[in-house]
């Protein structure tokens, strides 16, 4: 249906949803849900090499914190020579460290439990896109990942603290382009990424990452770099930093949550827009000829039955409300059903 406004406007608000979302800002400072994997650095595993093991043949990698613990007698005293205060502060670092990978880990497995759904993925690189103004709007910094790796993750704390990540699903199709940031590409410049190298087996992620890192430099006319296992990961920088100035591919990676919503809602509504045309009741709602209760057949079945509860079967106890509902669900051809939580649409 091109050009239909019901449509288009849906788009439009779906694109505004997304400018707001983690897949679009994934700035890991002061986040609970996300963390700058260059925070990482203080185990025994240098961040580079975790993505490295990830996206190697075992797909996963155990991390041990390096900082040794301290007697407990040291938590209190103020005479510490500096050795045992670095000591001291390494040791809290390392523990803080440690309870935001769990609260991270904890919020991942109770979003996965709600929805379904895993969100919990580590992203890289990051571009970073400065401010700009849009007509009489200022559309906001992007810091959004090129790509994603699904992550399952086990923290395990007391003694022999130790942190455990390994690609989901046993590292098939380990490596999955951001969705949010190729919808505001194509937002942004009309161009539209596809027939990317997809290695749904997992076998080369290395050449996925980079086909992936081209097509958005290209998109965005930036330059181009290889990114490989061996690339040494830089922090995130805070957006006030003189290094978000200009757009570019920040070599930085950020752990943690990245909800997609509406990611199906856009991809269905943009075919439909695609679409020469749409027929059945799907037409009543995008289309403001189309009558919602059809012929005047059905109109008059539905004055005929709308009082006659005998041939009714709810599979429970009804308010007139949703007794009408279900009425208007036999003989409409269309049928919107709203109301907050509780309210009986089920």
């Amino acid at each position: 249906m091109p050009g239909n406004a019901v449509l288009s406007k849906m788009l439009e608000r779906l694109y505004s949803a997304i400018l707001s979302g983690p897949a679009i800002n994934c700035r890991p400072h002061s986040s609970r849900q996300r963390i700058d994997l260059a925070h990482l650095a203080q185990f025994d595993v240098p961040p580079n090499q975790i993505i490295a093991q990830l996206l190697g043949p075992e797909a996963k990698t155990k991390l041990v914190g390096r900082a040794e613990e301290p007697p407990l007698s040291w938590m209190d005293r103020e005479d510490l020579d500096e050795r045992q205060k670095a000591t001291l502060n390494s040791w809290q670092g390392q523990q803080a460290l440690f309870r935001k990978l769990k609260v991270i880990a904890e919020d991942a497995a109770t979003y996965q439990q709600e929805t379904g759904v895993n969100a919990l993925c580590l992203g890289f690189p990051i571009l970073s896109f400065p401010p700009k103004n849009d007509g009489d709007r200022t559309l906001k910094r992007v810091l959004a990942p090129l790509l994603f790796v699904p992550i399952e993750m086990e923290v395990r704390s007391g003694r022999g603290q130790s942190l455990t990540l390994a690609c989901a699903e046993g590292g098939i199709n380990r490596v999955l382009p951001n969705p949010g940031l190729f919808v505001w590409i194509e937002k942004q410049t009309g161009h539209k990424i596809k027939d990317l190298f997809d290695d749904e087996n997992g076998e080369d992620p290395w050449r996925e990452i980079m086909e992936i890192l081209k097509a958005v430099c290209n998109a965005l006319e930036l330059p181009v770099f290889s990114m490989s296992a061996d690339l040494a990961l830089t922090s995130v920088p805070k957006t006030d930093s003189d290094d978000l100035q200009q757009p570019g591919i920040l070599p930085s990676a950020v752990l943690g949550l990245f909800p997609l919503a509406n990611q199906g809602l856009i991809r269905d509504t943009t075919e439909l827009l695609d679409a020469p045309k749409i027929e059945g009741p799907l037409a009543s709602f995008i289309t403001v000829s189309e009558s919602l209760t059809g012929t005047s057949a059905s109109r008059s079945l539905t004055k005929e039955h709308q009082n006659d509860i005998h041939d009714e079967f709810l599979v429970s106890a009804a308010d007139p409300c949703q007794a009408r509902a279900v009425r208007l669900a036999r003989t409409a051809r269309g049928l919107v059903v709203h109301g907050p939580p509780g309210t009986g649409k089920s």
